[in-house]
């Protein structure tokens, strides 16, 4: 009957500690993700959450009546969570594991709804992409002007030498026009 009432308060993330009790769980934890534990213990005065590796090495210990804990294993395996009652009195015990990646904090807390984080880290791709796109249409077109630039000289110097050209030839041509020619006498 204790198994049962054990196991429903496992699934209900609600424990009952008995006075100077011990409990130990256990989670596998991918290498490399980030690992998020919140748990309170309702006004208890003593408590001590301890975090394990798989090789016994103690992550964090933390000795507040309430928490959250972020961590990140550098290899797959379990990550044990110890829970110890230091009260002289039975004390309530809740916990939640929620996975990080489909968790988005809004303007009044987290927002259970999966599907966002999906929906946004794709809008962040898309804008990311097109952020790099347009950031190699202006170092192509900065390329296309400085190449440029030298030509657009030639041609501007080209155009003054030839109009100052066509400007002599009339003005001399104008003057030819004028001038009397005188003959004989």
């Amino acid at each position: 009957m204790n198994i049962l009432f054990y196991s429903i308060c496992f699934f209900c993330r609600y424990v009952e500690l008995e006075p100077l009790e011990t409990l130990t769980m256990k989670d596998r934890v991918k290498n490399n993700t980030m690992y998020k534990f919140i748990y309170n213990t309702f006004g208890a005065k003593s408590v001590e959450v301890t975090l394990f590796d798989d090789l016994k090495r103690t992550i964090g210990k933390y000795t507040k009546t309430n928490g959250v804990i972020f961590t990140r294993l550098s290899s797959t395996g379990f990550l044990t969570i110890e829970i110890k009652n230091k009260n002289p009195e039975k004390i309530k015990f809740g916990y939640r594991c929620p996975d990080v990646n489909k968790e988005v904090q809004g303007a009044l807390g987290p927002i259970k709804d999966e599907d966002a984080v999906a929906e946004l880290l794709s809008v962040l791709e898309n804008n990311i992409l097109s952020q790099r796109r347009q950031i190699e249409k202006y170092e192509n077109h900065f390329n296309l002007v400085t190449k440029s630039k030298t030509w657009v000289f030639r041609f501007v110097l080209f155009e003054i030498f030839t109009s100052i050209g066509i400007l002599y030839y009339l003005h001399k041509n104008t003057l030819k026009m004028f001038e009397k020619k005188h003959v004989g006498n």
